[in-house]
C-alpha cells in the first residue's frame, strides 16, 4: 500500500485516503480526509463541523476467514457520506451500496 503526504497536515497517508481538492483556476492539492473535510466545511461556512473517525472492524465469515472493514467520512454540501469497504491487499474492495458508498 502506497502512502502520500497530505499537503494540509503533512502526514503520510495511505494513497486511497487522499482527495484531490481545488479548482482549475487555483490548482489542486492532495489532502487526507480530515483536511479535506476541514476545507470543505470552511468553504461551506460550517463553523462547528466535527470530523468523525471510525475504527476498523474485523468479522469472520462462515468459513472462518477474517475480513477487515474500514470506514471513511466525506463532507459534501450539507451532508456527510459514509464509505464502508473491505481492505484487500492494501486497497479498498467491495463495500456497501453501489461503488462502496452509503450516504446518510
Amino acid at each position: 500500500m502506497g502512502k502520500t503526504k497530505c499537503e494540509g497536515c503533512g502526514r503520510q497517508t495511505p494513497s486511497f485516503e487522499i482527495v484531490e481538492y481545488g479548482s482549475m483556476e487555483n490548482g489542486y492539492k492532495q489532502l487526507c480526509r480530515r483536511c479535506f473535510n476541514s476545507e470543505a466545511a470552511a468553504a461551506a461556512g460550517l463553523k462547528d463541523f466535527e470530523h468523525v473517525e471510525f475504527d476498523p472492524i474485523r468479522l469472520k465469515d462462515s468459513g472462518g476467514k477474517v475480513h477487515e472493514f474500514h470506514f471513511r467520512t466525506f463532507l459534501f454540501g450539507t451532508g456527510v457520506a459514509l464509505d464502508a469497504f473491505e481492505l484487500r491487499k492494501g486497497a479498498p474492495a467491495g463495500g456497501s451500496g453501489a461503488n462502496g458508498v452509503s450516504r446518510t
